[in-house]
């Protein structure tokens, strides 16, 4: 008679859902030559961005080039971007703002499957300064702004879901945005560096235990 062999069942993983975006930076370098396209996701923390710095855990929180690390997964609820001077602490100039702007369309892809095409300034900002503040007490109160695309506000988010669903993407599967201007590489100040962040806001499910 054969002897049956029983196998003890597959470990489940447990996965712990977060409340994490994913995001990248890339620059544009007025020193280094702008470029008419920049390209997210595909350099990781380590690896020198389009002006040869290496980038952080500021710039990107992506561990491997254009995917999840196994065995994570996210729920893709939305976008969020930033330009900021990464140069200097001050913000960008109304100028290179605009020229950042000007006939530029972003593109977020799965795969082969283009997610979302859309112009560029239709996706908000969501940070900001907003308000009044002065310098010193003696001083006048003094309007400190910095652009934004909408309310400066964390909750400013352009929402991808369908009938509230998100967009799963899962460890493995390539991902990748760009931003792309059609009027060719946008024309910037002398000596400034223009960083732009993508964030995909939704919710992370990493492996514990």
């Amino acid at each position: 008679m054969p002897r049956i062999v029983r196998e003890p069942p597959a470990k489940l993983a447990l996965l712990k859902a977060l409340k994490q975006p994913i995001y990248d930076t890339e620059v544009q370098d007025q020193a280094a030559g702008a470029t008419a396209r920049l390209t997210f996701f595909t350099r990781p923390e380590g690896q020198a961005d389009a002006a040869g710095v290496a980038k952080t855990r500021f710039e990107t929180n992506l561990a491997t080039s254009g995917q999840l690390p196994k065995p994570k997964y996210l729920d893709l609820y939305g976008f969020r971007i930033r330009i900021f001077n990464r140069g200097a602490a001050a913000p960008v100039a109304w100028a290179d703002y605009y020229a950042m702007l000007f006939r530029a369309r972003f593109e977020f892809r799965v795969g082969d499957v283009t997610v979302l095409e859309i112009p560029f300034d239709e996706i908000p900002q969501g940070v900001g300064f907003s308000g009044f503040n002065s310098l010193d007490a003696s001083a006048a109160p003094t309007d400190r702004t910095e652009m934004s695309r909408g309310v400066p506000s964390v909750y400013e988010v352009f929402d991808i879901t369908v009938r509230r669903l998100p967009q799963r993407i899962s460890h493995g599967e390539q991902i990748q945005a760009l931003i792309e201007w059609h009027g060719g590489a946008p024309v910037l100040t002398i000596g400034v560096s223009i960083a732009v962040r993508v964030g995909l806001i939704g919710v992370l499910y990493p492996e514990i235990g």
